[in-house]
């Protein structure tokens, strides 16, 4: 009730209690005055002034006269008496409950229900009120205006739109996402970690997928989880903030019902007739057309309130932010009062003074109806509750769990293709495996992956983010030591895409950097330091080593296949100018350098083409890394041990040196490596073993076998130069004429051996072999 109707209420109260005071007050005065005048009366005639005697009946008739008097005033006065006067109860006692005899307690009493100040109410002061017609047109038009804003809300408040798509659409999303976008190798970051892993551990840093990131957030929130918990408490904070903000919107629906029915009850309780009438705000009767009409409305206020808790209900068991449940739950009170703001902001003065007069109509409330008038309303609360929480809100709870865990479901492929698609799991935002991101060969059809960090497992973070962060903060015109600047867009992109086989073929020295970075050795490699500074700096950074760390210190890592910039940098150290070192990742795929590939064939070149044994220096211990790094391979690639066949057979080569490469060069399990020729991953068995692998009975010799097996002759197969200084060289004799032999003894032995006279840097040149020639440059 607001404080003006609650005025005027005690205002005419206190009229009442006054205009009854009064009628009181000139009762009992009158009843007085009768007795006193009685009395005087005989007291006058006894009196009797003019000494006429008085006989005895006479003094008999007015003793009577005056007790009838007494005993009417006293019956009038006791009759006035509605409630006995009691005296107090000492303190520390209690009134005793006792009810003279042939008097029982009532079990009724007068609630009084006092007509709210809404423009629903407005039918029932139409045609009773001084406000001029245009007041009256407003209020008509604010009451149409009030229901209609209140049918809108209640249909927006059903429309999908508004609602939005069930939280179990998520789980599709979810699962797509999973597929497609967090395992992208494209959108690992800096760290090595994988876009799953950042989302599902709240990633501060996120560029992508926002969107999942703060679902998963309202989710952990809601059923009170970890990041990396996917079991939920038994005590769920938003489960519970839920069905707390639904009871209490099912509180203000059932006052609602409670107001309409009372409202209801009260006016039915009205004499009706074909007129209204009221005196001073009390209906006193009431026509029949308005009792219908405030009967509808009062029904169609009742009918806005079910649809709105209804709706009201969807759209709470539908937010996931715990913060939004309370905020919600008030706005949709907001809704429900919205004929009462229309009231009090544009209802005009006198309708709202007509309103607020009117007084309340007392109802018979008695002890049954109370107590089965709330065990009612009670039931219906539970009935409300139990309905959301089955239905919305604990469903709600579920898609949740589902969509951040996971969940066994039916992949969206062929199942003629893949008969166990059903039975595959669908990892839907967090569940299964994070730690890993995929790239797809489209040539090749193939899916390749690797295996990513976690997230914040490394503190120091890896050496892409240390170099960011060192040459964020380097003073103005210093030299990076760690990232290689490119002039354009377009040389980034290429160095980006170079492969080391690309990088390691151009690369024509074959030495120990730490010289030159470390101990200043920078004479002859001036016009390279600043070149290779990145390159050098990267490599003791990249095993997580001071940056003065010398190639001796970083040696140990050498055997790794994926310390590529180690074997480029320290090419000597990590052996890949010596043949006695592991043949396994000494080649320009692994960062070797080309300069060294070339100096180990010059030396290999002038070899005897006959067979090392394992008494040879440096031969056992080549032939045997060679075939314990084998036995790793073939674990790595096929991620199982080798089978026992296998292991015998690398048993055997190793025992028997290069005797078991005769009619076993081929190798049967990694694509058909010829472990004499060697390949992108390893250097040729022939330059230690060339007559197991036939260099001599080979016609033209292959390249991978060394110059002595092939006999005292001139290449055939000549390569057309452009000497500067000279022009064109066509044969030998050209180059002999030009003073070649001495000025390129390399090229002269390789290609004219014969013609400059160097059979005798041959250790082969018996007669067998005198007719062999050169396929091409070694």
């Amino acid at each position: 009730m607001s404080a003006s109707k609650l005025e005027k209420s005690i205002n005419n109260l206190e009229k009442r209690l006054k205009e009854e005071f009064h009628q009181e007050l000139k009762r009992e005065i009158t009843k007085s005055t009768a007795q006193m005048s009685a009395r005087l009366t005989l007291l006058e005639r006894r009196l009797n002034l003019n000494q006429v005697e008085i006989t005895e009946d006479d003094w008999e008739r007015d003793e009577a006269t005056v007790s009838v008097n007494r005993l009417v005033v006293c019956q009038d006065i006791n009759a006035a008496k509605h409630v006995p006067v009691l005296p107090a109860p000492a303190k520390g006692e209690a009134w005793e409950d006792e009810v003279s005899e042939g008097q029982s307690e009532s079990d009724n009493v007068d609630e009084p229900v006092a007509f709210l100040e809404t423009a629903w109410n407005l039918v029932l002061v139409l045609g009773r009120t001084s406000a001029s017609w245009s007041d009256i047109l407003v209020s008509c038009i604010l009451l149409v205006a009030s229901a209609a804003m209140q049918v809108v809300f209640s249909v927006i408040l059903l429309q999908e739109d508004f609602l939005g798509e069930p939280f179990a659409s998520q789980i599709d999303i979810a699962t797509s996402w999973r597929r497609n976008v967090a395992h992208d190798y494209k959108h690992m970051d800096l760290a090595h970690v994988s876009l799953a892993s950042r989302v599902c551990n709240g990633d501060g840093k996120l560029i992508l997928s926002n969107v999942q990131a703060a679902l998963l957030s309202q989710i952990n929130s809601f059923l009170g989880m970890g990041r990396s918990q996917f079991d939920p408490p038994w005590l769920q904070p938003g489960i519970l903030l839920c069905i707390l903000c639904i009871l209490l919107w099912a509180l203000y629906l059932c006052n609602e019902l409670r107001a309409v029915c009372f409202s209801l009850e009260a006016v039915s309780y009205l004499p009706r007739g074909r007129r209204t009438i009221v005196d001073g705000g009390r209906f006193l009767q009431m026509s029949y057309v308005r009792y219908m009409a405030y009967c509808l409305m009062r029904l169609a206020r009742l009918g806005i309130a079910v649809v709105l808790l209804y709706a009201g209900v969807l759209w709470l068991a539908g937010t996931t932010s715990i913060t939004d449940l309370i905020l919600n739950a008030v706005a949709l009170s907001a809704i429900l009062e919205v004929d009462e703001m229309v009231f009090a902001a544009l209802m005009p003065k006198k309708v709202q003074i007509s309103i607020q007069d009117l007084e309340a109509i007392k109802v018979k409330y008695s002890k049954f109806r109370s107590s089965v008038e709330s065990m009612f309303l009670l039931l219906i609360i539970i009935a409300i509750l139990a309905w959301a929480y089955i239905f919305q809100v604990a469903p709600l709870g579920r898609d949740m769990l589902e969509v951040k865990k996971q969940k066994t479901r039916a992949l969206n492929i062929s199942v003629l293709q893949f008969p166990d698609a059903a039975s595959h799991p669908a990892n839907l935002y967090c569940g299964g495996h994070q730690d890993f991101v995929v790239q797809v060969n489209n040539n090749l059809q193939m899916t390749y992956g690797l295996k990513t960090e976690p997230l914040g497992v490394n503190g120091q973070g890896t050496t892409t983010e240390f170099v960011v962060s060192n040459w964020t903060w380097s003073p103005e015109g210093a030299v990076s030591n760690y990232i290689q600047f490119e002039i354009d867009g377009a040389s980034l992109d290429t160095s980006i895409a170079n492969e080391w086989e690309e990088v390691a073929s151009v690369d024509n020295h074959c030495l120990d950097w730490d010289g030159v970075y470390l101990r200043n050795e920078a004479d002859d490699y001036q016009e390279l330091q600043d070149i290779l500074r990145t390159r050098w700096f990267s490599t003791s950074l990249s095993l997580g080593m001071s940056p003065d760390s010398n190639c001796s210190e970083m040696s140990a890592y050498c055997e790794d296949s994926g310390k590529r910039l180690l074997k480029n940098m320290c090419a000597r150290t990590c052996g890949c100018d010596s043949p006695y070192s592991d043949a396994w990742f000494r080649v320009p795929r692994h960062g070797c350098p080309n300069g060294c590939t070339s100096k180990l064939r010059e030396d290999m070149q002038k070899r005897p083409c006959q067979d090392l044994d394992m008494t040879s220096p440096g031969f056992a211990h080549a032939w045997t890394s060679f075939w314990k790094t084998y036995l790793v391979v073939l674990a790595f690639l096929y991620r199982t041990e080798a089978p026992q066949w296998v292991q015998e057979r690398v048993q055997n080569m190793t025992s028997e040196g290069c005797r078991g490469l005769r009619g076993n060069s081929q190798d049967p399990i990694v694509l058909q490596y010829d472990y004499c020729a060697g390949s992108a991953d390893f250097r040729g068995l022939a330059w230690l073993c060339p007559e197991s692998c036939g260099c001599e009975v080979i016609d033209p010799a292959p390249e991978w076998c060394p110059r002595t097996c092939q006999g005292c002759a001139d290449a055939e197969d000549w390569p057309v130069q452009n000497i500067p200084g000279i022009g064109l060289i066509a044969d030998c004799l050209d180059a002999r004429g030009y003073g070649l032999c001495q000025a390129m003894p390399v090229e002269a032995l390789a290609y004219c051996a014969k013609t400059c006279g160097l059979c005798h840097l041959l250790n082969n040149t018996n007669s067998t072999n005198s007719t062999r020639r050169l396929a091409g440059k070694p």
